[in-house]
C-alpha cells in the first residue's frame, strides 16, 4: 500500500485546490492528457498535516515506466469576493510518499 502525506502552511485568506498529475511524457501535461494521481484542498489561513491512501488505480499510474509528476495549484476565493495579496503572503506545501511492500516468503513465484 502507499500513503501520500501532505504538510502545508497556508498564510493566504484563500484556499487552494491542488491536483497532482502523472504522465509518461511531459507533452501530455501541456496537452491536458495527463492522469490525475490525487487531488486535495488546502484550507485558508491554516497549517495542517493530512494523508491520502492511494487506491489500486493510483498505484498502477505510479508503476508505469518513465513517470513524470506535476502539481497544479488553483486558488479558491471566499464568497467570490476580491482578494489582495501582500508580499508576505505564502503557501508552503510538501507532498511525500510512503510505501509498504509485503513479501510472501512462502510463495513459489
Amino acid at each position: 500500500k502507499a500513503k501520500v502525506f501532505v504538510d502545508y502552511e497556508n498564510n493566504l485568506d484563500l484556499g487552494a485546490n491542488i491536483i497532482v498529475l502523472t504522465a509518461t511524457d511531459t507533452t501530455l501535461f501541456e496537452n491536458f492528457m495527463a492522469d490525475t494521481l490525487l487531488e486535495f484542498t488546502l484550507e485558508p489561513s491554516k497549517a495542517s498535516k493530512d494523508s491520502i491512501i492511494l487506491d489500486k488505480s493510483s498505484l498502477e499510474l505510479l508503476s508505469k515506466d518513465n513517470n513524470y509528476i506535476e502539481s497544479n495549484f488553483k486558488l479558491l476565493s471566499l464568497d467570490d469576493e476580491p482578494s489582495r495579496f501582500l508580499s508576505t503572503d505564502t503557501i508552503k506545501c510538501s507532498i511525500y510518499l510512503n510505501t509498504e511492500i509485503l513479501l510472501d516468503l512462502n510463495s513459489e513465484e
